[in-house]
């Protein structure tokens, strides 16, 4: 029987920050501090983490054309099986 654990996606547009909290352990994804996470031309990034025998992937989809007016698609993998697909900025 495979157990679940409880896990949230963060991402704060303010600060460009994201991160992963799954049980008790938070696993920061960028770090806002580094330029790059604020300015990027790339439509899609991906963030990998491992968690127990997990690896959980969080795929970031944002729009060729004027990405920051429109919201962005995030999805999350784990084990290579989408679990949640959401929208936001």
């Amino acid at each position: 029987m495979t157990s679940q654990v409880l896990a949230e996606f963060r991402r704060k547009a303010s600060t460009g920050a994201a991160e992963l909290q799954v049980g008790d352990e938070v696993v920061q994804l960028t770090n806002p501090l580094n330029p790059a996470t604020h300015f990027s031309v790339k439509t899609e990034e991906t963030w990998q983490c491992q968690i127990g025998e997990a690896t959980v992937e969080i795929v970031k989809e944002q729009p060729l054309v004027v990405g920051g007016l429109h919201d962005d698609t995030y999805t999350v993998l784990v084990d290579n099986d989408v679990v949640a697909i959401a929208t936001g900025n």
